[in-house]
């Protein structure tokens, strides 16, 4: 859940220039919800949003395989924005 739901906000942060704020929720309501902001983790990144969405085999290689597929990189970014039950 925790790769899905930063798969996401990455994507969703990338592909529309305007949204400034992400919250996810499964449809069953035991499961955790997180919310994303899109200036924290933009910050923290080599390259601006727009360059990923230019350029998707950075996006592949920065994002998904460096980040969102790391434990340890993951759980920095859940440190930042916590899951809430």
């Amino acid at each position: 859940m925790e790769k899905t739901y930063l798969y996401n906000a990455i994507a969703l942060f990338i592909l529309i220039d305007n949204v400034e704020q992400v919250t996810l929720k499964m449809n069953s309501n035991d499961e955790p919800s997180v919310t994303f902001k899109r200036k924290q983790p933009e910050k923290k990144l080599p390259h601006s949003f727009k360059k990923y969405k230019d350029d998707t085999a950075l996006w592949q290689k920065e994002l998904v395989d460096g980040v969102v597929k790391s434990k340890e990189k993951r759980q920095d970014v859940y440190k930042a924005f916590p899951m809430q039950k």
